[in-house]
């Protein structure tokens, strides 16, 4: 695959310039409108956006009785009603029309899109060094590295740098949650060209990866098929007492999607290794979606787990309250009174429309929905096979 060249000759007049991200290119699409930071959505957006709620990730649980699946409540904020569609496009919510950003460039190649508010701030920070020393070359119009910041160390050291600096400062609210595990960028060649604080990837739109996992289990009389729900913890700082796929967690140096499964299989549900290893490569749902935090430019690996009937998740960390098990008539409720952790749930779909669960007999909408949970992402993906050779 080509992947997309930043030239000078793309560019406007303005201060900052609309990087549009379409299907495999990037056109010259600029617009007066502002990225709205504080809840990822503008107010004069003509999609769907425009409708969505600010307040459409709720936080709360009106219940805490996790022994009774009939009982397990999730309230929601804001709206309460959400067809499957609309749920996926709240999800992919990036429009490249409306929302202004500004294009992270390695050799010519875009990496990602960097929102005009951390823009601002990535400015201050490189002008408080030496000209001759300064980390960035930053223009109108696109962000890279500078010439002697060339190669995979000294680009990690930048970043952490950088990243470092901002939480210190309390410079963006998202850096509080700081993990002190790090995410491999790409470049153009598929290979890793550096490393960042998985609580600041958002922050610049690079392509993260993650991986969920699909625990279901099979009627043996009737063959119907039921899945196992996680709620996580309250005390979590993302998403907090949202319902949420058995298992589900970032994809971090030095792992691959396989490795990252099987593991968080034992950490987060007490999958022992003997089932955990008998999970089935099921593709993966791309979207990029503007937050609070950033733009997550995302692609979620997805596997599907068959669990015998006998075999019960218990929390194996402080990050699951507990697990239910649910048939898709109940799932698909509580998906569209907005229960789920978004993505999640965009993976709950996926998986209902690969087993037969959800049709297009069912959903007048569901080519448009296939769309939006496999958005083409144009910047350059991953090779976890050289990635190693980093380690």
């Amino acid at each position: 695959m080509t992947y997309p060249i930043i030239k000078t000759s793309l560019t406007s007049q303005s201060n900052y310039n609309l990087l549009s991200i379409a299907s495999n290119s990037l056109t010259n699409l600029v617009s007066k409108n502002y990225l709205n930071t504080s809840n990822g959505l503008l107010k004069n957006s003509s999609s769907l956006i425009q409708n969505t709620p600010k307040s459409y990730f709720s936080i709360k649980t009106i219940h805490n009785d996790l022994n009774n699946t009939q009982e397990l409540k999730v309230k929601p904020l804001g709206k309460i009603h959400h067809t499957i569609l609309e749920l996926t496009k709240i999800n992919n919510n990036y429009n490249p029309n409306v929302h202004r950003v500004v294009p992270f460039v390695l050799n010519g190649v875009v990496l990602g899109v960097i929102p005009e508010n951390v823009f601002i701030q990535l400015k201050k920070y490189n002008k408080t060094f030496s000209r001759r020393l300064r980390p960035f070359s930053i223009s109108s119009h696109r962000v890279t590295f500078s010439e002697y910041i060339d190669s995979y160390e000294k680009r990690g050291r930048v970043m952490n740098d950088l990243l470092t600096s901002w939480r210190d400062a309390n410079t963006f609210g998202c850096l509080k949650g700081w993990r002190d595990e790090v995410y491999p960028v790409f470049d153009g060649n598929h290979e890793i060209a550096f490393n960042i604080e998985r609580s600041g990837i958002a922050l610049f739109g690079f392509r993260a990866y993650g991986c969920h996992i699909n625990g279901y289990v099979e009627d043996p009389e009737t063959h119907k098929l039921k899945m196992w729900i996680a709620q996580r913890s309250f005390t979590k700082q993302t998403f907090p007492g949202k319902l949420d796929n058995i298992v589900a967690g970032g994809v971090s140096f030095p792992f691959n999607p396989t490795e990252t499964a099987i593991k968080e299989c034992y950490e987060e549900a007490s999958i022992p290794l003997d089932i955990s290893k008998q999970v089935v490569p099921s593709g993966a749902i791309t979207y990029i979606s503007v937050e609070k935090r950033g733009i997550s430019t995302d692609s979620q690996y997805v596997f599907d787990l068959k669990l015998p009937t006998s075999f019960k998740p218990k929390p194996n960390d402080n990050e699951v309250e507990g697990f239910h098990l649910m048939e898709f008539d109940e799932i698909i409720k509580r998906l569209k009174k907005n229960e789920f952790k978004v993505n999640s749930g965009i993976v709950i779909i996926d998986f209902m429309i690969r087993h037969g669960i959800l049709t297009h007999s069912m959903e007048e909408n569901y080519l448009e929905i296939l769309s939006n949970i496999h958005r083409p992402i144009p910047f350059p993906g991953p090779n976890f096979i050289k990635m190693k050779s980093k380690k």
